[in-house]
């Protein structure tokens, strides 16, 4: 994600500066500065349920046919209607 900090063009100096005297980028000094922030907030993830997969859902009902017991299905079924010939 990106984030856009409006700085007035002193301020980015600043941190380029402090930046550059600590040997590192200006992204990972923010970050560093910004890590008590993300630490002091709780994780959103914990307590909630797992979401089931679909695969889950139906998996009771055993395997899937094939395809060519589908088709075998459909001709039996389909077989005696009448076909428009044009």
């Amino acid at each position: 994600m990106n984030l856009v900090l409006p700085l007035t063009d002193s301020e980015k100096a600043k941190l380029l500066a402090k930046a550059q005297a600590e040997g590192t980028t200006l992204e990972q000094l923010v970050g560093h500065a910004i890590q008590p922030i993300l630490d002091s907030i709780p994780d959103q993830s914990h307590g909630r349920k797992p979401k089931k997969l679909s695969q889950g859902v139906v998996a009771h009902l055993g395997p899937s046919p094939s395809a060519e017991d589908i088709d075998e299905v459909r001709k039996e079924m389909f077989g005696n209607f009448a076909r428009d010939d044009f």
